[in-house]
């Protein structure tokens, strides 16, 4: 009976051992499995960042506008992530003489264009979130407007690497592009009605030849009669004593 008593405390120490080496073992299951996951997930074998996290980001470098008249900045993304109330869209403008850049446009559920600087009261939100387009507008351009603009948009958890940059060149309309204008009005609207016109005096041309005609015809037909009858008058005369 002692010796039952005895052996009691190792059996029990060893059972414990044992149960805490296989939650030890599972422990470790567990860890290796989820590390695994999170390796094959955010880190890929070519070690580029997984296409889930990533954002693209469009915009044309060489945009062109004309003083007094508006100007869009356009800018599009792709987002695997659904637009929420944390997308936010930075667009900055950098002038010829600096090196700095300044905040020109924020966006996060709603625009907020800047109320200072050069751009006061000047851009305006042209774009919209839930297709993609995060393009903004510049009104009444001047010819010291010309900078270099980017735009950058965060929809977490995608990330952008790549901001895009738009060089805005602002020029005055010269006579060659009036001219060019003034063609394509003339083009798209006299010539046309100028067509209209010949044909219809053509048409009103031809209609008074031949009413001209038919009035000619009647005036033959008409002397011929007067004629005639007066024939016949004087052949009755003639036969009466």
């Amino acid at each position: 009976m002692g010796q039952e008593l005895g052996m009691l405390p190792q059996s029990t120490t060893h059972y414990s051992f044992n149960c805490n080496k296989e939650v030890l073992h599972m422990d470790l299951f567990i860890l290796t499995w989820y590390a695994s996951i999170f390796l094959v997930c955010f880190f890929p074998s070519d070690g580029a960042i997984p296409h889930a996290l990533v954002s693209r980001i469009s915009a044309a470098f060489d945009i062109r506008g004309y003083v007094g008249e508006n100007v869009e900045l356009r800018c599009t993304f792709k987002s695997s992530s659904c637009v929420t109330d944390k997308l936010t869209i930075d667009c900055k403008y950098r002038p010829p003489s600096s090196s700095r850049t300044k905040s020109v446009f924020h966006y996060q559920s709603f625009q907020y264009p800047t109320t200072a600087g050069p751009f006061q009261d000047q851009i305006s939100w042209a774009g919209n979130v839930y297709k993609g387009d995060a393009s903004i507008s510049i009104s009444n351009p001047n010819l010291i407007d010309n900078s270099t603009f980017s735009c950058a948009v965060k929809n977490l958890p995608d990330v952008h690497h790549d901001i895009p940059l738009m060089e805005l060149t602002i020029t005055e309309r010269g006579f060659g592009t009036m001219l060019s204008s003034v063609a394509l009005l003339s083009i798209l609207v006299f010539i046309p009605s100028a067509v209209v016109i010949v044909l219809m005096l053509v048409r009103i041309s031809r209609k008074a030849a031949e009413m001209k005609k038919q009035r000619k015809s009647g005036y033959k037909k008409k002397s011929w009669s007067s004629r005639k009858m007066a024939e016949e008058k004087l052949e009755v005369k003639q036969a009466l004593p």
